[in-house]
Formats: C-alpha cells, structure tokens, sequence
C-alpha cells in the first residue's frame, strides 16, 4: 500500500488548482468591470482566487515535504 502521493497526481491538482483560481479571478473582474456590481463579497472572492494561485505555485512543495515526512514514517 502507498503511504505517499504519486507526482502525477501532485501535477494534477497544481494546474487544477491554478485553473480554477484563475477562472475565478476572471470571473470577479468580469463582475466588477462589466457588470458593474460593487459588492463587498467581490473583495472576498478576489483575495481567496489570488490565494487559490498563490497555494497552486507552492503545491509541489508542500507535497513534497509531506511525502518525505510519510516516508519516514
């Protein structure tokens, strides 16, 4: 049985990740530039996209770190 996971699967989920961000944060832009809803809730999505690209560009090595402290175990 594996105790860590596959690096195909770390790729996976990276560029799902990034997509997924980046959808999101065109998504707020269109709503705030063309539909022109100002709602407070925009700034909420805005800040957790960027956070969903920023945890996308440091998803490797988390994982990596996480499996080498699987291995040890």
């Amino acid at each position: 049985m594996q105790k860590y996971i596959q690096p195909l699967t770390i790729k996976i989920l990276k560029y799902f990740i990034l997509a997924v961000g980046i959808l999101g944060l065109a998504a707020t832009l269109l709503n705030v530039f063309y539909f022109k809803d100002t709602s407070s809730s925009n700034f909420g999505s805005f800040m957790s996209c960027v956070y969903l690209i920023f945890i996308s560009f440091r998803f490797e090595k988390m994982i990596t770190w996480l499996n080498s402290k699987l291995k040890r175990a």
